[in-house]
């Protein structure tokens, strides 16, 4: 066992530095020694420097006490505990304490944890020292808006960034960190930029594909062959829209680098972007929701070796006025599913370097250009508030490639709602009415009740004494098919030669 490995302790710059293996680790590493199931013994070597020979002999002889580390995460713990609910005050969080290794350790090893031995056996020395530091845990969980804590009466309650941080294991320092940086405004390349000081990042050491945000979205689909062609393409500052309608000629005019070849391989490359044609309609459930019908066509070419079998993507609909987003949805995309028309294009992507002065290699890879068999549609509701915005956005962005995004505004210009008048009849004040207000014993002679119940008798005289149109919303059992039947008596009162047809749906 090299008792030195390697790590990466900079962000940005992989520098070397040694660092001690930990206690949990050097056991685990010995454990392996040897295979139970063939030898009887097992052999492991140390290989560190004399001064940390006995430190490592400490360790494998079980020497060496192990303290707890709770205390350096209490934060995170005690986060997740008010997320699940089982900690709801500073009792509770004392109570859940005394149940872990660090109360076994804090009898054992008082001193270690800043505890005179001689309070150490008080119950309540302990319990008032667990106290504080739950006080103070629940400070800097407060202060980054991760609960909320009653300092007067202990109540602990969680938010959403805290439930959010407890379900995604996103920490304490993290947490804190976003809420004190991230404004509504922040634009993508600041958000990158908060995302990385994050210290779940803090050894992530390997980079398997990376770009600029200036770039054009075409380096992530050309090969190294095609390098110097998408720098002239950078330096053009040509987007993949003016790419796609700009023609091969006016192109090659444009980029002035190899030619019509190079034209169509940058044409081709624009191609592969998998952009979504995106249309969508409104229509107002009430006042304040609202259904949204999206189209969505594929509009691109499909490459099985760099879109695979099925391409993602994430619709969300947003409120740009006040940074929020009212839905959000994953949407899958796959080839199956389309009809297509496969046809043998050139391509010069090929993706070994090679000497420049060899001449590019012409490769024939199958490509699929869509069409669809039937539009893909998504449909959601939305809320709407009052003052109306002037639009909403719907926003499709792959989740793989860089630079696939469609925007589509919603504008609220010439959307047509409902009065702000709710259709309710208002209710009158009235006293339930006998059946002798029908002034017909034999339709008296039809029920067993004297009076009508109060629905009944809202709608009585509309039912019996005018001829309109009612629609009626009672739960079952209020008398529905009374008020049906003052209605037929209106017909029979009225007109007696004509009938009744009833319909039940």
């Amino acid at each position: 066992m090299v008792t030195s490995p390697f790590t990466s302790r900079e962000r940005y710059h992989y520098r070397i530095a040694y660092i001690l293996c930990t206690r949990f680790t050097s056991p685990q590493i010995f454990g392996r020694a040897g295979r139970p199931q063939f030898d009887t013994q097992g052999m492991a070597s140390i290989i560190t420097s004399i001064d940390k020979l006995d430190h490592y002999l400490r360790l494998i002889t079980n020497q060496h006490p192990i303290e707890s580390s709770l205390l350096s995460n209490l934060n995170d713990h005690l986060n997740a505990e008010i997320a699940l609910g089982t900690v709801t005050n500073i009792d509770d969080a004392v109570t859940w304490l005394k149940d872990t290794y660090l109360f076994v350790r804090l009898l054992k090893n008082p001193l270690h944890y800043g505890i005179q031995a001689d309070l150490s056996n008080s119950d309540s020395a302990l319990s008032d020292y667990l106290g504080r530091v739950v006080r103070s845990s629940a400070l800097d969980l407060d202060a980054a808006e991760m609960i909320r804590y009653e300092p007067q009466t202990g109540q602990l309650a969680s938010t959403d960034r805290g439930r959010t941080a407890s379900l995604f294991y996103i920490r304490f320092s993290t947490a804190a960190m976003v809420r004190d940086t991230l404004e509504p405004t922040t634009m993508l390349p600041q958000l990158f930029s908060v995302l990385s000081e994050a210290s779940e990042f803090v050894a992530m050491k390997m980079i398997e594909q990376r770009q600029w945000d200036g770039q054009t979205p075409l380096w992530q689909f050309a090969g190294a062959s095609s390098h110097r062609l998408l720098q002239r393409v950078d330096e053009m500052e040509l987007s993949v829209d003016r790419i796609r309608e700009t023609e091969i000629d006016e192109l090659t005019h444009l980029l002035r680098f190899r030619g019509r070849d190079g034209a169509r391989e940058v044409s081709q490359l624009a191609a592969l972007v998998p952009r979504i044609q995106l249309t969508a309609e409104t229509q107002p459930i009430t006042r304040t929701i609202l259904r949204v019908r999206m189209t969505l066509e594929p509009d691109f070419t499909w490459s099985d070796r760099s879109h695979g079998t099925q391409q993602n993507f994430w619709i969300w609909i947003e409120d740009p006025d006040q940074g929020l987003i009212y839905h959000s949805e994953y949407w899958t995309l796959t080839k199956r599913t389309q009809s297509s028309v496969t046809t043998q294009t050139p391509f010069v992507c090929v993706p070994v370097p090679a000497p420049s002065t060899f001449p590019a290699t012409v490769l024939f890879f199958p490509d699929t250009q869509f069409k669809s068999k039937e539009p893909n549609h998504v449909v959601c509701t939305i809320p709407l508030f009052e003052p109306f915005p002037t639009q909403y956005l719907v926003r499709v962005s792959s989740d793989q490639w860089l630079g696939a995004d469609t925007v589509y505004p919603l504008s609220f210009k010439r959307l047509l709602l409902p009065p702000p008048d709710p259709p309710h009849t208002n209710l009158l004040n009235l006293e339930p009415l006998p059946v002798s207000a029908l002034q017909n014993s034999q339709y008296e002679l039809l029920y067993k009740f004297t009076h009508f119940n109060p629905i009944q008798t809202q709608i009585f005289h509309t039912l019996y004494h005018q001829d309109v149109n009612v629609l009626l919303g009672a739960p079952t059992g209020s008398g529905k098919t009374v008020a049906a039947e003052l209605a037929i008596f209106r017909v029979f009162n009225e007109t007696p030669s004509k009938k009744v047809r009833s319909i039940n749906q």
